[in-house]
């Protein structure tokens, strides 16, 4: 998405948009880890993210 600099002079859509990429990054991160604890036979702890 491109923002017109003359209406985003703070760069919040550039800020919102890495906070966007952030919060992914960690999510892939996550299940990743939960998905390598399974197949080695150990159970996950965490449910926050079930489904993911």
């Amino acid at each position: 998405v491109e923002v017109a600099p003359a209406y985003d002079h703070a760069d919040i859509t550039a800020i919102a948009g890495s906070m966007v990429a952030m919060h992914y990054l960690g999510l892939v991160a996550e299940r990743k880890a939960r998905l390598e604890d399974l197949n080695n036979g150990n159970t996950v702890a965490v449910n926050h993210a079930q489904g993911i």
